[in-house]
């Protein structure tokens, strides 16, 4: 009898174990967490197909395919969407057809990365533009700066803001503080 029980109870912590080992993909507020190996279910091993997605991200959003050109190659992605509002973009999912996802470019506040998300404050992140290897985006008249991630490879921040000295160079810090994060990329590999 006795030996019976140890068993049982070593199967059931070994079963514990491996399920408190796992990483959450949602948080409490129901966003989806970033890390360097995901977006929310979305790994570099997820296939590139509108069905295989929409299994992994559930009903509550819509997965629209896209195509597009960029550097004079076709693109392709997926937006995924508020299931009905299509304008309500939640984030862009581009790949390879055939292939695995490659890139996720958030939106909206519906995913967090170590407490940063849509609408996170610059300072919240970096005490001056150098600190986050910021540049300004090419072609980029809005007033947009791409700056690393301090703790991933894998994820980098869009931000977005006034100033009156956003040419060639970069605003200076005491104005980048108000700046907001627009957008948070996430790469599936790193060269």
């Amino acid at each position: 009898m006795k030996v019976g029980c140890i068993l049982y109870i070593s199967l059931l912590l070994t079963g514990c174990s491996s399920w408190w080992s796992s990483k959450p993909v949602i948080d409490n507020d129901g966003r989806w967490i970033i890390s360097d190996s995901n977006v929310g279910p979305i790994t570099a091993k997820t296939h590139f197909k509108q069905n295989e997605l929409q299994k992994l991200l559930g009903n509550k959003v819509k997965i629209i395919s896209g195509m597009g050109i960029t550097n004079g190659k076709s693109s392709y992605f997926f937006y995924v969407t508020e299931p009905y509002d299509t304008n309500a973009i939640l984030m862009k999912i581009i790949g390879i057809p055939n292939g695995n996802v490659k890139r996720i470019e958030i939106e909206q506040n519906k995913a967090i990365h170590e407490e940063i998300h849509i609408g996170s404050y610059f300072h919240q992140l970096y005490k001056q533009a150098i600190t986050g290897n910021c540049r300004k985006i090419k072609n980029d008249e809005k007033g947009a700066i791409l700056c690393d991630s301090p703790t991933s490879k894998h994820i980098y921040y869009i931000f977005n803001g006034q100033s009156d000295n956003f040419g060639l160079l970069l605003p200076p810090n005491d104005e980048l503080i108000s700046w907001k994060v627009s957008k948070i990329i996430w790469l599936a590999k790193v060269d």
